[in-house]
């Protein structure tokens, strides 16, 4: 029997802020002060400031010269500019994934897809990308997924925008017609499906902006 092995202390205190950030416990600009994080998680500083380099890497952290750091604030440029990068690589991993999916990574994706057909909140949001994820992750391409996964990651701060402004189908519409394609066997309609999906999103930000600039 293999015995995991215990989290670090760095470990602990990525998971947890990024998991904040994700489900919106942490605001886009909320200040994030390392001594309050610290004894609020119970560890020392230094894995604290580990983890907001981390998590400043992934784009869901700003880095302030002299005053600490703070969560990301959202900018619909950035954003638009995320997902039309994912339109550009996105479909072509997929069709990687396709061909190389098994059975426990579709069960997993149908798990995720139910979870979020069950809830409204910000739990949505990490169900939202692990499905993303996990259906990316059989392709044989891990730089490509690697960009993709950290381009997931910043993504997640404006999921809730898109969908507040959504524009075309339900995304468990789009959800489920990607995991469709999936159990098919199909990589050509998976990544037509995928490529809908995020066109969807672009759309729905630019929506934002349009409204915001009238």
């Amino acid at each position: 029997m293999t015995v995991a092995a215990p989290r670090t202390a760095h470990a602990y205190a990525y998971d947890a802020l990024r998991n904040r950030i994700l489900t919106g416990e942490l605001a886009p600009g909320a200040p994030l002060i390392q001594a309050n994080l610290a004894k609020d998680l119970g560890v020392s500083m230094t894995p604290v400031r580990e983890a907001l380099r981390d998590l400043a890497t992934e784009g869901l952290v700003t880095l302030l010269a002299h005053k600490g750091a703070a969560v990301t604030t959202l900018d619909l440029a950035d954003a638009k500019e995320i997902h039309t990068i994912r339109l550009k690589l996105e479909p072509d991993a997929t069709r990687l994934a396709v061909d190389h999916v098994t059975l426990d990574v579709l069960n997993r994706a149908e798990e995720l897809y139910a979870d979020m057909s069950e809830t409204a909140d910000h739990r949505w949001v990490v169900c939202n990308r692990e499905f993303h994820k996990i259906l990316l992750s059989p392709a044989p391409a891990p730089r490509l997924v690697g960009i993709l996964s950290s381009l997931l990651e910043a993504a997640a701060l404006y999921v809730p925008l898109a969908i507040s402004h959504r524009v075309g189908p339900d995304p468990q519409v789009e959800h489920r017609a990607i995991l469709d394609a999936y159990l098919r066997r199909d990589p050509e309609a998976a990544a037509h499906a995928v490529a809908a999906h995020i066109q969807s999103s672009i759309h729905s930000l630019e929506f934002d902006t349009n409204a915001s600039e009238t």
